[in-house]
């Protein structure tokens, strides 16, 4: 008597889902993802004139004066950095200048393109209208010929 319930596809299909559940909370275990080991806490470095080796300081002695670098009064600029600074500068305006040539390039472009477009509309309304002309004068003269056979006949 269970044999014939054992064909039904309904007894078949849940016979089949409580297997794979059954079969995935057996092997759950391996499915557990492995977590990468903690890092380790940032150490901040105070570096002054008179020492130049770093000094671990944890992280609530810091003050917002220890964090800020020297103000621009409190160092000298050298002669390399003032030519660092000049051809960053002279980068920045090259960059601006090839910027500015690329956008005229392009709104070049795109104006030839839009004549370009609007040359091709133009020309094809300018055929259609030629068209229509062709068209009516073709069936006037059908019209006219038509007449005067008609006149001819009814004489």
């Amino acid at each position: 008597m269970i044999s014939r319930y054992l064909n039904s596809p309904l007894v078949q299909s849940l016979l089949l889902h409580t297997a794979l559940m059954a079969a995935l909370w057996l092997f759950s275990a391996h499915f557990v993802p492995t977590l990468p080991p903690a890092s380790s806490p940032l150490q901040a470095t105070l570096v002054s004139s008179s020492q130049a080796t770093p000094v671990a300081v944890p992280s609530e002695v810091l003050s917002p004066e220890a964090v800020t670098p020297p103000t621009p009064s409190q160092q000298k600029p050298t002669a390399s950095d003032t030519l660092a600074l000049n051809k960053k500068k002279a980068d920045k305006e090259q960059k601006a200048k090839e910027n500015k040539l690329a956008k005229e390039k392009a709104a070049k472009e795109q104006k030839a393109k839009e004549n370009k477009l609007a040359k091709e509309k133009a020309d094809k309304e300018q055929k259609a209208k030629e068209d229509k002309l062709a068209k009516e004068k073709a069936d006037k003269e059908q019209k006219d010929q038509r007449r005067q056979i008609s006149q001819r006949k009814s004489r």
